[in-house]
């Protein structure tokens, strides 16, 4: 967290407009506020313009605010203890290049992990779907459609309690379109994309899309971060900062103390890179999922622990560590990493079809692989579960009742944004 965070905040309203003088804000905007306070200021404020867009969007970026207002029959909520990754939606999985140098599809996003009962991966997830499809948009029968094609192939492969992987020979319709596509990135290109010569020095070019200038506070604090986290490692993998910034990305975690880093490694990492250093704050799902967690020695640890194991293949690198009692994920920034562009597939039912299914079956092989690991349920309880189909039906009602929820409390936040919503920024 930067100095001018840690110190008092005040409220200043946004330039949409000046909230008419007595109207009280809605309690679904009060809680979103409250989330979010201490994050830095010009991030915050464009994750709650993101908000504002669509339900969808807000949806990404409200996971605590779901988590908290979600309610399971006690069924669902007796369902096997699995490793989640706290946030599955559509767009939470991803291409990346592993350290084994192959490029996978898998779970990408892992802020939100923790040990929780399988039912509140499934209902996250299926809300995705029904709120993904009014903004596409798509109809309530190709909707029904792609949330049952969800919870049959991921039984089935729960099922046969054997987890595998994708990866570009073995993946199919738009999965398969989007492997191909990466193939000729490489990591000069992105480099060369997102840096410029200046005074002949290498700088990260500042956009306002992608990066805000970084601080000397801040250039200080990602220096004795990346220090840090090269004593972790062997003298052959250190790594020396040239440039940094204050990073966008992400819509959940827009505003968290999140870094830029230009820099240059020795022995096997040799060359310059992209690094990506993020704050890793406490999962929004493990206060609500009423499962006991594993005594982690900091958040970071706690996603990369997670990530590691549930995913095929471990990315090319990601490491955590801690500075100054806060925990900070360290990841490079990859050409091959991406997401499939949902947009272009409007109107095409067969391939949603056959991308909820890819998804299903990495859903299910990644909780398989964390079974019996960190508290996690047996491998037979899990396919146990899926074999039985009481809880089939009641998942897809949370997921249409979380599905209304959430344009509801959308439709409340938006009438706020609308009126002049104030924002917390530091002095």
């Amino acid at each position: 967290m930067t100095r001018s965070a840690n110190r008092a905040t005040i409220l200043q309203t946004q330039a949409k407009g000046k909230r008419a003088k007595g109207k009280p804000m809605h309690t679904v905007t009060k809680a979103i506020l409250k989330d979010n306070q201490g994050r830095d200021a010009a991030r915050l404020a464009i994750k709650l313009a993101a908000l504002r867009g669509n339900a969808f969007a807000f949806f990404r970026g409200t996971s605590p605010l779901f988590y908290r207002t979600l309610e399971l029959p006690r069924a669902l909520i007796a369902s096997p203890a699995v490793l989640a990754c706290g946030d599955l939606h559509l767009q939470n999985f991803g291409s990346y290049k592993g350290d084994n140098r192959l490029v996978y599809f898998d779970l990408n996003d892992f802020d939100e992990s923790c040990v929780a009962p399988a039912a509140f991966e499934l209902v996250r997830f299926l809300a995705s779907v029904l709120l993904a499809g009014d903004t596409l948009p798509i109809s309530k029968k190709v909707s029904a459609e792609l949330v049952n094609a969800f919870i049959d192939t991921y039984a089935t492969n729960l099922i046969s309690k054997k987890p595998r992987w994708v990866e570009r020979p073995l993946a199919t319709g738009p999965v398969k379109t989007l492997l191909r596509s990466l193939k000729g990135r490489h990591r000069r290109d992105l480099i060369q994309q997102r840096t410029r010569r200046k005074a002949g020095k290498m700088r990260l070019i500042i956009d306002g899309k992608r990066t805000l200038a970084a601080t000397a506070h801040d250039r200080a604090q990602v220096k004795a971060i990346l220090a840090a986290y090269t004593r972790t490692q062997s003298a052959d993998d250190s790594l020396d900062l040239i440039d940094s910034a204050r990073r966008i990305a992400g819509n959940g975690s827009l505003g968290l103390e999140r870094y830029t880093a230009l820099v240059r490694g020795h022995g096997k990492h040799e060359g310059q890179y992209l690094i990506d250093v993020k704050r890793a704050a406490a999962s929004s799902l493990a206060p609500h999922c009423g499962t006991r967690q594993p005594r982690w020695h900091h958040e970071a640890e706690r996603v990369a622990a997670i990530q590691n194991t549930m995913q095929a293949i471990s990315p090319a690198l990601l490491g955590a560590v801690a500075v100054n009692k806060q925990a900070y994920l360290i990841k490079e920034m990859q050409p091959t990493a991406d997401r499939i562009n949902l947009p272009a597939l409007k109107g095409n039912a067969g391939t949603l079809n056959a991308l909820i299914r890819t998804m299903a079956e990495v859903t299910a092989w990644g909780q398989l692989r964390g079974c019996s690991r960190y508290g996690a349920a047996p491998v037979e309880a899990l396919a146990e579960f899926a074999a039985s189909t009481a809880w089939r039906r009641q998942i897809t009602d949370c997921a249409h009742s979380a599905h209304r929820r959430v344009l509801q409390q959308w439709q409340s936040y938006a009438a706020d944004y609308d009126a002049g919503l104030p924002v917390l920024t530091s002095p």
